[in-house]
């Protein structure tokens, strides 16, 4: 498509008063032969030429009459748009597009292959001239600069930092000149390492198949509310989750965070119209994995219901992670006990945590003692799995102390004092002790299978297998509660007769306790596995049942009832994704599917993650659509813990001192933490480059900074 306007010869507008200067320049013949000799050197160099050079640059360019085309974009006119410049064409959308279309078609011509047009002669282009032109000294300089950049950026912390930095380099003695060493070069730098880090990811991005995408949201410090938008595609064999964009939405309604999502996507080049057809190029959306929220999940008006109104197959899941802590928590709001003793946690936290003098007397007591203290935790509201398991094990581990600091400060009159003897109280019962060492065995079971939904390599098809086996554990606690190690601890140590549990004295009732038959222990795990059953019911219906055919660990072991196994769900499968699917891909991947049972029979047992990915790594020719499916299922996303991951760091990033970050800066910050090399591994010569082909002045060869004289001001008069 041509580049228009580029040769014609920009003309000045007239100012009203050019006929009275015309006549005052007449007047001298000087001052006429003067402005003639600008006229025509304005003419000269207001003259535009097409450079051969650029073909160079830009392979797709191609010149004839004096006008310029772009070579790919010629080849999909219902696409291109002329554009002002090369630049500006470069970088435009129906470019891009058209360039993606050509990379799926394989286009190989006079212009060259497609590798050869997104990778030309770096030699030959202006910025490949401008890094000749940086001696070493200069590129050592700048490769400092940047590295230090990057080191801010990794680890979180401002750019004001950056003085400070160069400050300590230039006292070790690195070289590093005299610019660009403050906080406003410093955030131009990240600016071009974080482009570079995108650039690198959106090719990633578009060489995928498929992808999920992942979004959560939450306030940051300045309590706007931020939308963390991720997809999770395949790449070499292997599921990656890459953050796309955060975005801050307009509203916090379901349209509001949708069209937040879209933006996010939108800016590494994935718009729905693309991921929703099969004849437009880039990868194709196949799952969305949110919370649980209705505005994300809501099936009438929630983002879901805007997702599958334009893509009816796409898969929605609620992230398992969040399902099981809800599950969890169905199972204890009708046990009056648990909920007390979660009370009692709470309450000698914040009896602790508010308040110094109390946790100097007790540390004070551990000291005297000459017992262990555990920092007590806090128990979270939503995710509590993790804090629970550590709040608990911190409260029986320091058991004996806080009894002993509680007893004391209750001999007081104050009303601490009556804090103090009413959580002794509840600390010396029998109820507390109990469910305190039934948790102990019981979380760290769910808390285990809590992280194992919280992996990136979690399959689809593992989900229900996971949870069956902690499901089992549950049930084995119940069955012989005895033979766990604090339960086992709890039933040698109460002696309801003397009152006694070890060396810590009971009070109130002390009636005799058998384990096996407990009340609270046997609703506790009933009422676990009834709510995880519920929760996840989803993962046993379809669609998501259908990829079982795929689990190598339900195949028949005979041939005949192996030939049918899975065929229906193959078919089913390719049904629900019809319009990702041809027909005769439909029928040649069911035809596949035998081809896959005898291949994965002759792969050594590795598991079956790894031995679909060495399948999705070498992509035999006579498995390539039955592959697409495993692809497929690879993408699916099932747990959102990336999300929350990158919250924490935002809360790293944009504190209390940073609460007017930039939404720009704040996204290149986290692309730098997230998906930044090691600093070890940083290579700052791609940055520099991007740097050099932007606009704007460079002091490449730099130039002396005025240095502040008032050090020397306070110098002489101290001498």
């Amino acid at each position: 498509m041509s580049i228009v306007r580029y040769f014609t010869k920009p003309s000045a507008p007239e100012s009203p008063s050019s006929a009275n200067n015309k006549r005052r320049l007449d007047q001298t013949v000087d001052k006429v032969d003067k402005r003639s000799k600008n006229q025509r050197y304005d003419d000269l160099k207001c003259q535009r030429k097409f450079l051969p050079k650029w073909i160079d640059q830009w392979p797709w360019l191609q010149h004839r009459q004096d006008k310029m085309f772009c070579q790919v974009c010629l080849k999909y006119p219902s696409i291109a748009k002329p554009s002002e410049s090369i630049r500006s064409h470069e970088s435009s959308r129906p470019h891009l597009e058209c360039f993606a279309y050509f990379r799926r078609d394989d286009v190989t011509q006079v212009i060259g292959s497609p590798n050869e047009l997104s990778s030309p002669n770096i030699n030959a282009t202006p910025i490949g001239l401008a890094m000749r032109k940086l001696n070493d000294d200069q590129l050592r300089r700048y490769s400092n600069l940047f590295s230090t950049v990057f080191m801010l950026a990794k680890y979180g912390k401002p750019m004001s930092d950056m003085p400070m930095q160069c400050a300590l380099l230039r006292k070790v003695g690195a070289e590093i000149g005299d610019n660009y060493q403050n906080d406003k070069s410093a955030s131009a730098f990240l600016t071009h390492i974080a482009a570079v880090i995108k650039k690198n990811n959106i090719h990633e991005i578009q060489d995928a198949a498929f992808l999920s995408v992942l979004a959560d949201g939450s306030a940051d410090v300045s309590i706007i509310e931020q939308e963390n938008i991720f997809v999770r595609y395949v790449s070499k064999g292997v599921p990656v989750t890459t953050m796309v964009s955060i975005e801050a939405p307009a509203h916090s309604h379901a349209l509001g965070v949708y069209e937040a999502i879209k933006d996010g996507l939108n800016s590494v080049n994935l718009n729905m119209e693309n991921m929703t057809s099969r004849d437009k190029p880039g990868p194709k959306l196949v799952c969305a994995n949110f919370d649980g929220a209705s505005v994300m999940q809501g099936r009438k008006s929630g983002v879901v219901a805007h997702i599958l109104e334009e893509a009816p197959y796409v898969i929605p899941v609620h992230c398992i992670a969040h399902k099981l802590e809800l599950a969890v928590l169905d199972s204890v709001k009708h046990l009056p006990e648990i909920n007390k003793f979660e009370n009692t946690v709470k309450g000698l936290f914040n009896f602790y945590h508010y308040s110094p003098k109390q946790r100097r007397d007790l540390k004070l007591v551990a000291q005297i003692l000459d017992e262990e203290l555990a920092h007590l935790g806090y128990i979270k509201q939503v995710r509590w799995l993790s804090s629970k398991v550590r709040a608990v094990k911190a409260i029986k581990k320091s058991l004996s102390v806080v009894a002993s600091h509680l007893e004391d400060v209750g001999s007081g009159k104050d009303d601490t004092a009556a804090k103090a003897r009413g959580w002794l109280k509840e600390v010396h019962s029998v109820s507390f002790v109990k469910i305190l060492h039934i948790m102990l065995d019981v979380l760290p079971k769910v808390a285990e299978i809590s992280q194992i939904f919280q992996r990136e390599d979690l399959l689809v098809t593992e989900v229900c297998h996971e949870l069956e086996a902690a499901i089992l554990k549950l049930v084995s606690l119940k069955i012989k509660p005895t033979n766990a190690a604090n339960m086992g601890e709890f039933s040698r140590l109460y002696d309801h007769d003397n009152k006694k549990f070890g060396s810590l004295t009971l009070h109130g009732p002390c009636a005799e306790i058998n384990l096996s038959e407990d009340r609270v222990l046997l609703q506790l795990i009933d009422g676990i596995c009834k709510y995880v059953d519920k929760r996840f019911d989803n993962f046993f219906e379809p669609p998501i049942s259908y990829f079982e055919a795929f689990d190598i660990t339900r195949w028949p072991a005979e041939r005949d009832e192996l030939v049918l196994h899975g065929v229906d769900d193959v078919t089913a499968l390719f049904n629900h994704f019809s319009p990702l699917f041809t027909e005769e891909e439909v029928a040649l991947g069911i035809e596949q599917y035998t081809n896959l049972k005898s291949r994965m029979k002759d792969l050594p047992v590795t598991g079956i993650y790894k031995m679909y990915q060495h399948l999705l790594t070498i992509r035999p020719h006579n498995l390539h659509v039955i592959l697409k499916l495993v692809d497929i299922m690879f993408t699916i996303s099932c747990s959102t813990a990336t999300c929350e991951r990158c919250f924490s760091h935002m809360k790293q990033i944009k504190t209390a001192n940073r609460s007017c970050l930039k939404q720009s800066s704040l996204q290149a910050l986290l692309r730098t933490m997230l998906h930044g090399p090691t600093i070890v591994e940083f290579n700052p010569l791609p940055a520099i480059q991007h740097w050099l082909e932007s606009g704007g002045t460079k002091h490449i060869h730099g130039h002396a900074l005025q240095h502040d004289e008032s050090e020397n001001n306070i110098i002489s008069v101290n001498k």
